[in-house]
């Protein structure tokens, strides 16, 4: 079984800059099938995300029909982020004005979660989250 905290860990490194700066700020890994968090909520670079929360994510990309996020946003930590764009490989972004934005992308079995906040690079974050990402379905797929 593969260490989910370790995994966070792994993100936040890839996130780096030149600089060494950490550009995936707050980041979680939720259960694909039944949006059980996987990761401790009790580190400073974790989302305090809610059961339900996690639970909607989930059924979101398990069904990959997004449209509660066009209606309502997407919820995480009791905020709202608007929807930026899903792409076609259902990879998700979201804002939340004056805050940062958000990167939602599967593995075969989890959703990983990104928050990059305002002043950092969003880019940075998406590509650790795409490595990671990668690797997981690599591990997933044996």
């Amino acid at each position: 079984m593969l260490n989910w905290d370790h995994q966070l860990d792994l993100i936040q490194e890839h996130s780096q800059d030149s600089t060494g700066a950490v550009h995936a700020n707050k980041v979680c890994i939720i259960s694909l099938e039944d949006g059980e968090i996987l990761t401790s909520l009790d580190q400073d670079h974790t989302f305090n995300i809610m059961q339900d929360e996690a639970k909607t994510i989930a059924n979101s990309f398990k069904t990959k029909d997004f449209s509660s996020f066009k209606k309502d946003g997407i919820k995480i930590e009791d905020k709202n982020y608007m929807l930026i764009n899903v792409t076609t490989d259902n990879i998700v972004f979201g804002r939340r004005d004056y805050e940062g934005t958000i990167t939602m992308q599967c593995s075969l079995s989890t959703v990983l979660v990104g928050f990059t906040l305002d002043g950092y690079q969003q880019a940075n974050t998406n590509l650790a989250l795409g490595e990671i990402a990668h690797y997981l379905i690599e591990k997933e797929g044996l």
